[in-house]
């Protein structure tokens, strides 16, 4: 059996719910709209879906909103929900609640217009995929096909690949957990000695997940940083920031510059960070191929910790289950280890001591390198030679529109990419600002 769509979008986390949304609202003629999710539920996706009711957004409520052109359209959510925040400046809505309004975005875009749309989830995942002469054949994974003359890649974040560094070997121990937010479902011993490895926003969610269901075993977590990302503002205050560098080198110079003189006027550092991100992009693809290498390489790690941010409630937390001795952190480079049948060991590679615990878990973070995914369409579309990765083998490559380019350095016709996995061609593409301007762009050039 095979069903025909004018466009079929592969995933359902925020970034396909989102472009689902826009095509629903700017298409003129009756659209024949497919959305291929496993999950039961549009909008959640990894982010705001495999998370417990208890961990809330790392921006505040006034900054998130998932409609381009309309900044409060979250805030006037909020409201009809009966919930409104006393201050949206400091306000961080569970993330869960979030997916509820993604969903809820969707249904209205469906149901406001006047056209006859067809809108249809797919509880399933796509497998492989192949160009037709009228579009594009994708197979699902009950063999079922599907048929579109467009489609859109909204992956999300890819799952890490791998255990990072010398840890590879770990994948075959029982007391290794590649996947963090498989945690709830695994339900530890409580008195069990855990370490975490990653002090990012993915192991902060598994440390919030731990000490919130009351774990009482050492939790001790390494990161190659040994910090965990920076606090977010409570209020942003505009700091315009024009730079004038074009080569890397010359932008951090800039850029310390800029803090230093926001610093002497007594304005917070961050707000020159946040002044910046509107020329990231123009600056990003301006870089060189060896520019955008060396900032991946020595830069990205502490961009990211000063980029996405984390609420001032968590940082709170962070500091008061220090001080009571519910974690520690430890700056690890690279980490060695031995794997028994009860226990793992760790230790840093420049310590003589070896720590033992039950339970290692890896929170490192998606994985962006597009040959090391563990996805079997994205395997299986490399192999076929119809995508390439981006720079940095990060990510796939793309125009500006979202359209992917193929090995042979040619637009692939009728194949879009949205959202994280424009990563390499793009430097800010998994935030929400960014992504709802590419979807409602994206819509606009696969409905013209």
């Amino acid at each position: 059996m095979s069903l025909y769509h004018d466009i079929v979008v592969v995933g359902g986390g925020a970034s396909g719910t989102i472009v689902a949304t826009q095509l629903l609202l700017q298409a003129e003629t009756p659209l024949q709209l497919c959305c291929v999710e496993p999950g039961p539920r549009l909008g959640a996706g990894l982010a705001y879906g495999r998370c417990s009711d208890k961990h809330v957004l790392n921006v505040p409520a006034n900054r998130i909103s998932a409609m381009a052109g309309d900044a409060e359209h979250f805030l006037h959510w909020l409201q009809q929900q009966q919930s409104p925040p006393q201050d949206p400046g400091d306000f961080y809505a569970r993330r869960q609640l979030y997916a509820d309004y993604l969903a809820d975005c969707l249904q209205q875009a469906l149901h406001s217009g006047q056209q006859q749309h067809q809108f249809t989830h797919q509880q399933q995942m796509v497998t492989a995929m192949r160009p037709t002469a009228e579009g594009w054949q994708l197979r699902l994974d009950d063999n079922r096909l599907l048929k579109a003359r467009q489609v859109v890649l909204a992956l999300g974040n890819l799952p890490a690949a791998r255990p990072p560094g010398s840890l590879q070997h770990l994948l075959r121990s029982d007391r290794y957990l590649h996947d963090p937010w498989r945690l709830q479902q695994l339900q530890p011993d409580r008195a069990e000695r855990i370490a975490i490895i990653g002090s990012g926003l993915t192991a902060l969610d598994t440390l919030q997940t731990l000490i919130r269901s009351d774990h009482r075993g050492a939790i001790e977590v390494f990161s190659r940083s040994g910090q965990w990302p920076t606090v977010q503002t409570s209020h942003r205050q505009a700091y315009p920031f024009n730079p004038r560098a074009t080569r890397l080198r010359e932008l951090v110079r800039e850029i310390r510059t800029q803090i230093k003189t926001a610093q002497a006027q007594d304005i917070d550092w961050r707000n020159v960070i946040d002044g910046l991100r509107p020329h990231t992009q123009a600056l990003w693809s301006g870089f060189s191929e060896t520019e955008k290498s060396r900032f991946r390489r020595y830069l990205l790690s502490t961009w990211n910790r000063h980029r996405h941010r984390i609420p001032p409630r968590a940082a709170q937390q962070l500091q008061q289950w220090e001080q009571a001795g519910r974690f520690s952190l430890s700056r690890a480079r690279r980490l060695e280890a031995i794997a028994g049948a009860d226990e793992i060991r760790l230790r840093s590679h420049d310590q003589a001591a070896w720590s033992s615990f039950q339970l290692v878990i890896n929170a490192t973070g998606p994985c962006g390198h597009l040959s090391r995914a563990v996805s079997p369409l994205l395997q299986q579309l490399l192999a076929d030679a119809v995508i390439r990765s981006g720079p940095c083998n990060v990510g796939v490559d793309s125009l500006a529109d979202g359209q992917i380019i193929g090995p042979d350095d040619q637009p692939v016709a009728g194949l879009y990419a949205i959202g994280p996995l424009r990563q390499g061609t793009l430097l800010e593409t998994t935030a929400m600002p960014e992504i709802k301007l590419q979807a409602q762009q994206l819509a606009a050039a696969l409905l013209h």
